[in-house]
């Protein structure tokens, strides 16, 4: 697969003449459409839990049936909100940067047991060693194969993350200090929210709550990565912790699935790699500039695709 990575941006310029680091420099964060989208999710979570909750009560015979469909609608778009967290991670949540790390760690990192700078530390990482096993973001390293997708919904991937998340060799001893006393704060945070749904008797809230949380969201943003980064023609044996791949990427269509699946612009995730300080909105902009320069077209043309296209050629059995 063809990669933009090690293409420097003054080798791109459009079949007008137009120099990317020319056009680079109009591509500006709108914090208000950031935090559009952010509340967009908040709400439609909430909307998902209530909804829920009152439909199963209403419809018993249902129960069932609806506990699931709303857990997983919850999971979704908890892992839409969650990818918000690297805009906070590249500063564009707030223009000053100690508030927009006040502002993430209160309203998208708390809940979920990440630190902001704990974050930024590792998806660095990510962008400097992707495809070896130095990479701090690791869930592309396992073959997509039925053993994997019962290990993630299972909560099997996800307690093997959690047990080594305060222990990445690359995280200096104040910032895996953070990872742990974020991670405790995320259980606290999610029991107390469990705790509240029980005392006011919405039970099935709580249990869709805990679905989502521990099965799905998991679920949808470990597949998520496995699509973005997994080498189609990997075999299934080979795990990168030991076996390092090519840098790989892929650009995903811009259909509303895809918009939700991969939000914040992870649905443009080779561009993303390629110039990673992009804000979200700015991706689509770019991917049709680099689709009118000879030097890139033919890349960014090759790389395109859709989730369900590459589950398909990934996963094995």
């Amino acid at each position: 697969m063809n990669n933009l990575e090690n293409i420097p941006y003054e080798e791109v310029v459009d079949n007008n003449g137009i120099p990317y680091t020319e056009f680079r420099k109009k591509l500006t964060p709108d914090y208000k459409v950031t935090w559009f989208h952010i509340l967009c999710g908040f709400l439609i979570i909430i909307l998902i839990l209530f909804a829920g909750d009152y439909l199963i009560q209403k419809y018993p015979g249902w129960r069932w049936p609806s506990l699931l469909i709303f857990s997983v609608l919850a999971g979704f778009w908890i892992a839409y909100l969650n990818l918000f967290v690297h805009e906070a991670g590249h500063f564009y949540l707030h223009p000053d940067k100690r508030i927009n790390d006040i502002l993430a760690n209160i309203l998208l990192c708390s809940w979920v047991g990440i630190d902001i700078k704990v974050y930024r530390k590792m998806h660095w990482q990510h962008h400097r060693h992707l495809g070896s096993s130095s990479d701090m973001e690791t869930s592309y390293f396992h073959p997509l194969t039925t053993g994997f997708l019962f290990e993630t919904l299972s909560g099997i991937h996800l307690f093997r993350l959690i047990i080594t998340k305060g222990n990445k060799k690359n995280l200096r001893k104040g910032l895996a200090v953070r990872a742990i006393i974020m991670l405790l704060a995320g259980l606290t945070i999610n029991s107390l929210l469990f705790f509240l749904c029980i005392y006011f008797h919405h039970w099935w809230m709580a249990i869709i709550w805990v679905l989502a949380m521990i099965i799905f969201f998991p679920f949808f943003a470990t597949i998520r990565q496995v699509l973005e980064h997994r080498d189609e023609l990997a075999q299934n044996n080979h795990f990168f912790y030991t076996v390092p791949q090519a840098k790989i990427s892929r650009i995903f269509s811009g259909s509303v699935f895809s918009r939700i699946f991969g939000s914040a612009g992870f649905n443009k995730h080779m561009i993303h790699h390629w110039d990673p300080y992009l804000p979200f909105m700015s991706l689509r902009k770019v991917e049709t500039f680099l689709l009118n320069c000879k030097r890139t077209e033919f890349i960014i043309k090759s790389s395109q695709t859709t989730y369900f296209s590459a589950f398909k050629k990934i996963f094995t059995r």
